[in-house]
């Protein structure tokens, strides 16, 4: 399941992937948020970044997903974008490093960390700036994650 929260001043998209499945409905929302902050990004000289925060039970996505994120990325079109996931599995870092190598847009920049705060570290030295309100972007997502499926509960309730 994915929610997000987005910083505009920041120029920050968070997306949080958590729970056992992950459904189209929840990439095609990945991609019109990130289209919109790609947008923002023609604006900006210190481009977009794009933390990926995933939780330990989430699946990786299809080969259609992730045929789709790939086409998604190679179109982006912000002087500089810089992807930062997180996950505690080395494998999808290893995944993720591999891919960067075979493939990535000159502007775009990805790496994998297994902490948040060794993403934010990174994102301050490749972009700049400040990027305190990660943290706070990350527990909004993780409250909306919460949130909906409670309120998808009351909605069958009712």
């Amino acid at each position: 399941m994915l929610s997000f929260a987005y910083s505009r001043s920041a120029g920050i998209l968070l997306s949080f992937w958590s729970g056992s499945n992950n459904s189209d409905d929840d990439y095609e929302r990945l991609l019109g948020a990130w289209a919109r902050a790609d947008d923002e990004g023609l604006r900006r000289f210190d481009g977009v970044v794009h933390v990926v925060v995933v939780s330990a039970e989430n699946p990786l996505p299809d080969a259609r997903q992730r045929r789709r994120l790939a086409d998604f990325q190679s179109r982006l079109r912000a002087q500089q974008t810089y992807i930062a996931l997180v996950t505690k599995s080395p494998v999808v870092r290893g995944v993720i490093t591999a891919i960067q190598w075979i493939s990535r847009p000159a502007n775009v920049e990805t790496d994998a960390y297994g902490t948040l705060d060794a993403a934010v570290r990174w994102l301050e030295h490749r972009r700049g700036g400040d990027m305190s309100v990660v943290p706070t972007l990350l527990r909004e997502a993780q409250l909306q994650a919460q949130v909906a499926p409670a309120m998808i509960g009351r909605a069958r309730a009712g």
